[in-house]
């Protein structure tokens, strides 16, 4: 996973606080089935993580996957950030994954 240099400045000056850390997470409710869903980015504390996360290094903020929705995602992502519609994008070389994505904060 790489974060392009506009994603990691919003995230560092908006989003992320003391103690918290994105994650990535494929979510299927609602969706039918367990293999239709969409990926979305959640912001939790790192108290929440759990034995089923695992941490990926990125170029620059770690991100959180939980183990099992790995197979959701390909094996080169970026999560960038358009300034024009605020939002987050997650991008592989070969498609866009969510051309819309904000950051549901965990409750």
């Amino acid at each position: 996973i790489s974060i392009s240099s506009a994603a990691e400045r919003k995230l560092k000056e908006d989003i992320l606080q003391e103690n918290s850390i994105l994650k990535l997470h494929y979510d299927t409710e609602g969706c039918g089935c367990g293999l239709d869903g969409i990926p979305e980015l959640i912001l939790i504390q790192k108290n929440e993580l759990t034995t089923y996360d695992r941490i990926i290094d990125t170029n620059c903020l770690p991100v959180a996957i939980e183990n099992s929705q790995f197979i959701f995602f390909d094996d080169q992502l970026t999560i960038d950030y358009a300034k024009d519609t605020d939002t987050f994008q997650l991008k592989s070389p070969s498609q866009i994954l969510n051309n819309s994505i904000s950051i549901r904060k965990q409750p």
